[in-house]
């Protein structure tokens, strides 16, 4: 399977156009390929006289430059991403962890007040509903309340991991494997050309892709940081997660009293 194809298949469907675009930089390539083909099919023998024109000469090193602008933007495209949806996922923790110290740990009286005159319909609506079960007891009620705040967290808790999961397993492994594909594909090329025509690209741009590529992997966070970052964020909400579940299970039997 072609690399671009597993690319796609792989990918997580909504962030589809968040990945590295394999297809747009191959495409940048495509001088290089065109004028190897073209050098291949001259019969044996025949290739001596090979030369590049200026203009073909120009357009070999504009698809070099190309490729090299493309590739930034498209490590750029990746890198907001990245850095955003941990943002985010580190911003959601901090909220389920709040509303759950405050379920695990009830406020004052005086707070319980404050906080109950702004909740009071939903809460009132739901009294209602467990009172008509048959659970008149105060403290039953309370716990079902809680059971039902609490259950609601977990799947808060649920989605956030499976976002970290894609991030760190998937979107982050994915895409460094894009940026090794890609240039492989681009020194082989680049290589190739320069066996047949030694002057055709100045050194100085192909260690200048070289230098792309070496600051892409010391540089650029979700290529050394982002999948630690995602790894620890995520043992820190399945934690809260083995919580969630222990005070969810004191409740319930709690609100059967």
């Amino acid at each position: 399977m072609k690399f671009a194809k597993y690319l796609s298949s792989k990918a997580v469907a909504d962030w589809s156009n968040y990945y590295l675009d394999y297809k747009r930089l191959k495409k940048t390539l495509e001088p290089l390929v065109n004028c190897i083909e073209e050098h291949d099919k001259l019969p044996s023998g025949s290739t001596e006289g090979f030369f590049l024109s200026p203009s073909s000469e120009e357009i070999l090193i504009n698809s070099v430059l190309d490729f090299q602008e493309v590739f930034k933007e498209e490590v750029d495209k990746v890198e907001f991403f990245c850095h955003s949806r941990l943002k985010h996922c580190k911003s959601i923790f901090q909220q389920i962890t709040m509303s759950f110290f405050e379920l695990k740990y009830p406020p004052t009286l005086a707070t319980s007040n404050s906080r109950a005159r702004n909740s009071h319909y939903q809460d009132d609506q739901t009294t209602r509903s467990l009172s008509r079960k048959g659970l008149n007891s105060t403290s039953q009620i309370s716990s079902r309340i809680c059971v039902f705040r609490l259950e609601n967290l977990s799947v808060s808790v649920y989605e956030l991991t499976s976002v970290l999961k894609h991030l760190k397993d998937n979107f982050i492994p994915l895409n460094k494997l894009a940026v090794y594909k890609i240039f492989k594909k681009h020194d082989k090329l680049t290589s190739k050309i320069v066996g047949l025509f030694p002057d055709a690209f100045g050194a100085e741009r192909l260690a200048y892709s070289e230098e792309i590529l070496l600051v892409t992997k010391q540089e650029r966070k979700f290529y050394y940081r982002f999948k630690d970052d995602a790894n620890y964020l995520l043992e820190e909400v399945q934690h809260l997660q083995h919580e969630l579940n222990r005070l969810t299970i004191r409740k319930r039997q709690d609100g059967l009293v």
